[in-house]
């Protein structure tokens, strides 16, 4: 950390307002707290870039300081790419290079269809032990890292089709087509707390019967 505070302080032209470079340093969030990127398994670059973007923005921070981190942040396959890229190219301390290039690199057809695979893979079962926060969200992200365009209603939509259809049904009537995902979470949240409910309800009588009949055997 000191090193990349001192490389940035000796980097930063000198019309630049030092203060100012001294006081994002200050606030940046810690190394361990940034994202990490792979390249490997079932991953969202774009979600990456997302959190770095936002970050620059909210903090004003240099370019010099976003690409600074890249080499700690960028793990396995990921790692290995840019320590070759980076190589072969002159801007290296441009954030929209770098974006861009981790872009055309990632977002290949396999890494698509693997994701739409999972989805289509990932279905909701009401009778397990599903947690409808950690499904919607897993699978709204799956949606988004394919789709960065894509609405609520589109989101709506294909996650319905991921539940039975009992459940389907009652989610329908429950929100408006173009609700946010934090809507459907609590409407497919109430949907498998009253399930779960009633199981249980279903589960005593059946109890209750069985020690019925064994009082009246034993008789």
């Amino acid at each position: 950390m000191f090193l990349e505070k001192y490389e940035l302080w000796h980097s930063t032209p000198s019309a630049m307002n030092r203060p100012l470079v001294k006081l994002i340093l200050e606030n940046l969030p810690k190394s361990s707290e940034w994202p990490t990127f792979s390249g490997e398994g079932e991953y969202d670059h774009y979600e990456f870039i997302e959190w770095i973007d936002n970050l620059k923005e909210d903090t004003n921070s240099p370019d010099e300081l976003i690409c600074s981190k890249l080499p700690t942040i960028l793990k396995g396959v990921a790692h290995t790419w840019y320590r070759t890229r980076r190589k072969e190219v002159v801007n290296r301390k441009q954030w929209d290079f770098w974006k861009n290039e981790i872009i055309n690199k990632f977002s290949t057809h396999t890494w698509i269809r693997k994701v739409k695979i999972a989805f289509r893979r990932d279905k909701c079962n009401v009778q397990g032990d599903i947690e409808p926060a950690i499904w919607c969200t897993r699978q709204a992200k799956r949606l988004r890292a394919t789709d960065r365009t894509i609405d609520s209603f589109t989101i709506n939509e294909k996650l319905l089709s991921q539940l039975d259809r009992k459940t389907e049904y009652k989610m329908k009537i429950a929100i408006d087509a173009e609700d946010d995902l934090s809507e459907f979470i609590t409407q497919l949240e109430h949907i498998v707390n009253v399930k779960k409910k009633r199981n249980k309800i279903s589960k005593k009588d059946h109890y209750k019967d069985n020690e019925t009949e064994e009082k009246e055997e034993d008789k």
